[in-house]
């Protein structure tokens, strides 16, 4: 599931773009969960992991630059794609790391090559594919869509933003596929996405679905420098 934020003040607009990501969704087969905001304010109050951002630049109390700055402020570096009536307010956007902008009354074709330019980007940024043979079906993942993998004897699940998938293997030869794109061993049976980790809080991992994951206390230290070290070299 991939989930958008709205952020809009005109109910017509929005209802507009939301029609059109439904469409999109549908035609694309790309799982949408898409949640509507009436202003900045409820939007960065909410404090809910998106994928993607539609703000609407012009907004009363707090428009949508404010918004964005405040969002990148807080480390939430979520992509952005501003809509305006004006295309020149959108080029202040890229200062606030917008990746584009989209011109009002939405339009599907405008929409849709903005968001095949933003899924093919997505793509070419991930750092693996992985194919997954579950219930007969070939299911095909980026890295990061993958939240972790969990084991159970020779039961290997995958939990992912299109839900979990199990299919048999090994976590020893997994472990060592995905270890280089940031998948770090936190106990015997947990191989997680430290892409989409939200806090650490003792042994307990919050993941950004919500589930919870135990680090094994033999591990953490271990765990923890892994963490230092990946996250280091990504900024290099």
């Amino acid at each position: 599931m991939f989930n958008i934020a709205v952020v809009e003040d005109d109910n017509k607009e929005a209802e507009t773009l939301i029609s059109c990501l439904k469409r999109y969704g549908l035609e694309y087969q790309v799982p949408l969960n898409i949640e509507r905001f009436h202003d900045a304010f409820s939007f960065l109050e909410s404090n809910v992991p998106f994928d993607l951002i539609f703000m609407d630049i012009m907004m009363p109390g707090m428009n949508g630059m404010e918004a964005a700055t405040k969002l990148r402020t807080k480390g939430n570096n979520t992509p952005i794609i501003f809509e305006t009536n004006v295309a020149q307010y959108a080029v202040d956007g890229y200062e606030v790391g917008a990746i584009d902008y989209i011109l009002k009354p939405v339009q599907f074709e405008r929409l849709k090559k903005r968001l095949n330019k933003f899924f093919d980007t997505l793509e070419n940024s991930s750092r693996v594919c992985i194919n997954i043979k579950s219930e007969g079906n070939i299911q095909r993942f980026s890295s990061q869509e993958i939240y972790y993998v969990e084991v159970k004897g020779h039961e290997i699940s995958y939990m992912t933003k299109r839900g979990r998938f199990i299919c048999r293997g090994v976590m020893r030869e997994i472990e060592k596929n995905l270890h280089q794109y940031g998948f770090l061993r936190c106990n015997a049976c947990y191989l997680v996405n430290i892409d989409h980790i939200i806090s650490i809080n003792g042994l307990s991992i919050i993941m950004r679905n919500g589930d919870e994951v135990r680090i094994s206390q033999p591990k953490k230290k271990e765990f923890m420098q892994e963490m230092t070290v990946y996250f280091a070299k990504d900024k290099m």
